[in-house]
């Protein structure tokens, strides 16, 4: 037998083993992270939260996509608060939407959260259509493999019914679908430790071991990738400008009726009833963005927050359409960089005090 034909047999081998002997999400997490999901940031939801529970401090999560991942630090919220002994924590995600998150909300209604803060933008209030999507796989496939019956809510019932192959609602299949979606990415991570083969991975991409003092500190302040539009040449800005930026054009939000507003409603309902504070965040888009736009053309966005605002009691920050918002602050045409989010600290850090304290 070759030596390659030897060390895949031995991985293999164990794990296999690995998959029979484990059903904790903070193994499974690990797992997930290999060629085929690239992020293992996507399964961190539950072993965060669990983290979160035990901090025995005020704790506040936000909830979203990459324009929340990218502006949200921890640790300089956590620094600048006038509030004691509060923690702050970045649980966005790439491509992530109410859609998805709302999974999590039954889990963080019992891990002792005192305020989530919610993306609302431009870019998530779409109709969801019946077509194949990877992520969505990826997401409903991840997040239920890791869940409990516990998890298992009223939020099943927003999910659209072409969508709902891809749940894991009992045990069963939670084990069957960790099995599936763990083994090819176990055999990665064991061939790389002896060195059968060797991967490039993103410094940003990764995800410390779980209750190390590093994964704290990723909670709150995640490895950011660098900003694209500080490297650029001026020519090069400017190509980039004429580029990028029209593509915002293409973001044309529903005021209601889809299943990211029902998403919305839920995610809302259930966190204000649990005595758990909201705060709805409408985030940034580069200046130059805006000439592209049609007359009215983001007024489903306007409506949906005028709609939660009234219904709900939940506080909404506004920054979508506020001035003082530079080239400066941003990574590209809709993520803000490291001086964006020094921006973003100090605007949030004020309204968040104000929020704990009352």
């Amino acid at each position: 037998m070759k030596v390659d034909d030897s060390l895949h047999l031995f991985t293999s081998i164990f794990v296999c083993l690995i998959v029979a002997i484990t059903v904790s999400s903070s193994v499974s997490y690990n797992l997930i992270d290999n060629n085929a999901f690239s992020i293992g940031r996507y399964g961190i939801t539950y072993d965060s939260l669990e983290t979160i529970s035990k901090d025995d401090a005020l704790s506040v999560v936000a909830i979203g996509s990459s324009m929340l991942y990218k502006a949200v630090n921890g640790t300089c919220l956590r620094e600048s608060s006038s509030v004691e002994n509060t923690m702050f924590y970045n649980l966005a995600l790439t491509g992530s939407r109410s859609y998805n998150d709302m999974m999590k909300i039954p889990r963080i209604i019992n891990s002792e959260i005192d305020l989530v803060m919610i993306e609302v933008g431009v870019n998530l209030l779409f109709k969801m259509e019946d077509k194949s999507s990877e992520y969505l796989e990826m997401r409903f496939t991840i997040d239920t493999m890791l869940q409990s019956d516990a998890d298992v809510e009223e939020w099943v019932d927003v999910v659209l019914p072409f969508h709902k192959k891809w749940l894991n609602l009992n045990e069963f299949e939670r084990i069957q679908a960790r099995q599936l979606y763990t083994l090819d990415g176990a055999e990665l991570i064991l061939e790389k430790l002896v060195g059968s083969e060797e991967r490039d991975v993103l410094y940003y991409r990764k995800v410390p071991e779980v209750n190390t003092q590093e994964w704290i500190d990723y909670l709150q302040e995640p490895n950011w990738p660098v900003s694209r539009l500080d490297g650029m040449t001026e020519i090069e800005r400017i190509k980039y400008y004429d580029n990028e930026m029209p593509k915002s054009k293409w973001y044309r939000p529903f005021p209601n009726g889809t299943a990211n507003h029902a998403a919305l409603h839920y995610e809302i309902s259930e966190l204000t009833n649990a005595g758990i504070k909201v705060i709805l965040v409408g985030l940034p888009h580069h200046p130059e963005v805006f000439q592209y736009l049609d007359a009215g053309q983001w007024d489903g966005y306007n409506q949906t927050i005028q709609e939660l605002s009234e219904t709900y009691d939940v506080d909404f920050v506004e920054y979508t359409f506020s001035e003082g918002w530079k080239d400066e602050h941003f990574s590209d045409r809709n993520h803000l960089d490291k001086e964006g989010r020094i921006e973003f600290c100090e605007r949030m850090t004020p309204i968040l005090n104000a929020a704990l304290e009352g």
